[in-house]
């Protein structure tokens, strides 16, 4: 990375979160990576950073994780047999599964600089430049929204503000822009 500086690198928080603070996993909480811990979206009750997502801080007090993620799915099941024939599927969830989408919210930010979108919200070539990982980051991190509930393991409480230990910045907002205009906000 100290030779790549546009390299992002994105981790989870790992699933340790009920051990409390400083709970969240290496390398993830290296100072440059962004790391992501995990909140479900199953259902419009249901907007809330999990018991079992690795919380900060840092050992050296820093906020970790930056953001965080969806951490539900859908995936195919199997029974391990061939003789069942059995494909089913069930909900399934942990902050493996948060980071990914993460992840691809920052190439797009890439992306927007790459192929010159900013500052004018037109495509210029002339505007084009390789963003560092540090402005990928702020990016994320400025157009973030705040997960406004935590299970901490003992039940909902409520999250006042960000930054906190157990969303990071919140959950990255991206919005499409068309002619220089936010047409609509794309929620990962």
């Amino acid at each position: 990375v100290w030779e790549k500086p546009d390299m992002v690198v994105v981790f989870n928080t790992g699933n340790a979160g009920e051990l409390g603070p400083m709970s969240q996993s290496s390398p993830g909480n290296a100072k440059n990576t962004i790391q992501v811990g995990g909140a479900s979206f199953l259902s419009p009750s249901l907007n809330v950073v999990a018991s079992y997502s690795g919380i900060g801080p840092t050992r050296d007090q820093r906020i970790k994780p930056d953001l965080a993620g969806p951490l539900n799915i859908y995936g195919a099941d199997s029974d391990l047999s061939v003789g069942t024939a059995n494909c089913n599927g069930s909900t399934q969830g942990g902050t493996s599964f948060a980071s990914p989408p993460v992840a691809a919210a920052a190439a797009i930010v890439r992306q927007y600089f790459l192929e010159g979108w900013y500052p004018s919200g037109a495509r210029l070539a002339s505007h084009a430049f390789a963003p560092s990982a540090a402005l990928v980051k702020a990016m994320l991190i400025a157009g973030a929204r705040l997960v406004p509930s935590w299970n901490n393991g003992e039940g909902l409480v409520a999250i006042e503000a960000v930054p906190s230990y157990e969303q990071g910045f919140g959950f990255p907002v991206l919005e499409a822009m068309r002619s220089g205009r936010p047409v609509e906000k794309v929620y990962l």
